[in-house]
């Protein structure tokens, strides 16, 4: 169970520390056009998701993070992270049962017990 939460937590902070680096990146946040000879990045405006934005904490985090001494009612990020936690809850979380399930459905097919 402990690996299990480790390798939640591990995929959680990976997860946020490579949307913060990727989108310091101009090339992968604006669009790209070709010009007949080569491809240009066009000088674009972030969309609302890369760019810092201030939440307010619900009562129940505010309530536990006052346990630990921290007294904050807003958090400024940007919802970019927040696209990034979510996708390495799934691949934390959800991704692997599908191997799982795809190994228990093709030891258990009926044409691998037909041939034994």
């Amino acid at each position: 169970m402990g690996r299990f939460i480790g390798g939640f937590l591990a995929t959680m902070v990976f997860g946020v520390i490579v949307s913060k680096t990727m989108y310091q990146f101009k090339h992968l946040i604006c669009p790209v056009e070709f010009d007949g000879s080569s491809l240009v990045i066009s000088n674009c405006d972030p969309g609302y998701v890369f760019n810092q934005q201030t939440f307010n904490l619900p009562l129940g985090i505010q309530g536990i993070l006052s346990l630990f001494g921290v007294s904050w009612t807003t958090v400024s990020l940007r919802p970019i992270h927040f696209h990034g936690a979510v996708m390495a809850m799934f691949a934390s979380l959800i991704a692997p049962f599908g191997g799982f399930l795809l190994a228990a459905s093709n030891g258990l097919s009926n044409s691998r017990i037909s041939e034994t």
